[in-house]
């Protein structure tokens, strides 16, 4: 069933999310075949681009901390 497979990944690094419905930009640690159709919609990067980019984008979001409050202004992202 596609989509399944998303639901049972824990601790995904640097997350951002750039649609409703969970797609999101982030560090995959289940793969390293970048390039190919590995996702559900989501862009994987890897860990070094994930913080990389993490640390690039609004909000910012504390060493320790998850998440940050909703409602914070975020960086607008264009994919391509």
């Amino acid at each position: 069933m596609r989509g399944t497979f998303a639901l049972a990944l824990f601790l995904v690094p640097d997350t951002q999310y750039y649609l409703d419905d969970g797609f999101a930009v982030h560090g995959t640690y289940w793969h390293d075949d970048f390039g190919s159709d590995e996702s559900h919609g989501c862009g994987n990067v890897t860990w070094t681009d994930g913080r990389y980019l993490f640390g690039q984008t609004a909000p910012y979001v504390a060493d320790g901390e998850l998440t940050t409050p909703t409602g914070q202004p975020a960086t607008a992202i264009v994919i391509l």
